[in-house]
């Protein structure tokens, strides 16, 4: 493709097929009218038919130009308004390209080569069908997406190897469940989207998945970072699960779903009162790890201010359209009316409607703190010692955790 430069066409005034001198004036003082009005936009008289011979008289008499005989004014190609758009390259990503036809509100986009040469073109028909049109795991894998793509759609930083040059080996795998189960699900060279759970990081690395992204900002610590070197690239990205596997495969994303795990235990292996075997063998725990804070060592106003946010976040349209959309988060006060979206909300929502949520506990630490600091010495002493820990090691280690905690108040 060249650039060209675009001037506006003029616009046609005529008067009727068989023109008399009326018609072929009219079209000459009217379009002399909107030149003067608006000179941006020229228009230009013609005429649908022969002139007759006191048309021609008027004409040459008051030495005004014969206008142009138009015989045919149906639509020709030449009559669009052609809209000049920068082409895309190739290994662009499907979604980069979708958001480029959004931004700039186009139908199709040309696909040209670095020296702007057509190479095809790409239709919203044909982004929308490769998004929805049948659920292929090996889709990235057969497109040789590139993990660059996938590092630019996701947003994210890489933590750990080299995305230049890497395209997908494998499926995408959502990391999941306990560690056996990840292990089973896992295969050398996929793309596997976990949360930064110690045991899901380490079942992808022993499988040898060819990339890792690690979600909703999770820290990752030191010491796996060095166990992943050489072996998987590690990208880390600012949102949960849904979205990020959206970003990658929409169709992937369209089919997940929350089963309940069902455990092998009796009512009386349970302590807590009314909960009983069955129940929690049909239902999924729903919490989140963490919570609306506002600090008591703030000012008045500052405080007042986060309550206002608080409140805007959840109970404006605008705030709401960020937790649904963006977020893709379930409201607070969704019920059985509300369906969202994404499956994996509206699996949450069904199973509340349903009673089948159960509470899970949160220690209420600083996701900095747990990560940083009992979970990184958890997992150093256990690649140092996985036998059975002594009482006094155990010690070291909570005293350790504790004086973390009471150092980093003021950061936290």
């Amino acid at each position: 493709m060249t650039s060209q430069t675009s001037t506006p066409r003029p616009i046609k005034v005529i008067g009727h097929r068989h023109p008399d001198t009326d018609s072929i004036c009219s079209a000459i003082a009217y379009s002399r009218l909107k030149n003067i009005l608006n000179p941006e936009r020229p228009c230009k008289p013609c005429r649908a038919g022969l002139l007759n011979r006191e048309t021609e008289f008027v004409l040459d008499y008051f030495k005004v130009p014969v206008p142009q005989l138009y015989t045919d004014v149906s639509p020709h190609i030449r009559d669009v308004d052609i809209r000049q758009a920068p082409g895309v390259d190739g290994e662009t990503s499907l979604r980069r390209a979708w958001m480029t036809m959004r931004d700039q509100e186009l139908d199709t986009l040309c696909i040209v080569d670095q020296e702007q040469n057509l190479q095809g073109v790409i239709t919203v028909k044909d982004v929308a069908t490769a998004n929805m049109d049948g659920l292929d795991p090996h889709a990235l894998e057969t497109a040789k997406t590139s993990y660059e793509n996938i590092l630019d759609i996701l947003d994210g930083t890489v933590l750990v190897g080299d995305v230049a040059g890497r395209t997908v080996e494998g499926r995408i795998v959502i990391g999941s469940g306990s560690a056996e189960q990840i292990e089973k699900s896992i295969s050398p060279g996929d793309v596997v989207v976990v949360s930064n759970r110690a045991e899901s990081l380490l079942a992808a690395l022993e499988m040898d998945a060819g990339c890792i992204v690690v979600c909703a900002s999770s820290k990752v610590s030191r010491t796996m970072q060095m166990l992943a070197e050489e072996k998987a690239v590690f990208i880390k990205n600012g949102n949960w699960i849904y979205p990020n596997v959206a970003k990658i495969s929409q169709e992937t994303a369209e089919n997940l779903m929350m089963l309940p795990m069902k455990a092998n235990f009796s009512d009386e292996d349970i302590l807590v009162e009314g909960l009983t075997a069955e129940k929690m063998n049909r239902s999924i725990p729903e919490f989140v790890s963490q919570y609306y804070v506002i600090n008591a060592k703030a000012t008045e106003e500052e405080r007042r201010e986060a309550e206002d946010f608080v409140l805007w976040l959840n109970t404006s349209e605008a705030g709401r359209n960020f937790i649904i959309n963006d977020f893709a988060f379930v409201p607070f006060n969704a019920d059985g009316s509300v369906v969202l979206d994404n499956p994996l909300s509206n699996d949450l929502i069904k199973y509340k409607e349903e009673d089948n949520l159960l509470a899970n506990p949160f220690d209420a630490a600083p996701a900095s703190w747990g990560t940083e600091s009992y979970g990184k010495y958890i997992m150093e002493e256990l690649f140092i010692n996985p036998e059975d820990w002594s009482e006094e090691e155990l010690s070291e280690i909570a005293d350790k955790c504790i004086a973390d905690w009471k150092s980093g108040m003021e950061e936290w």
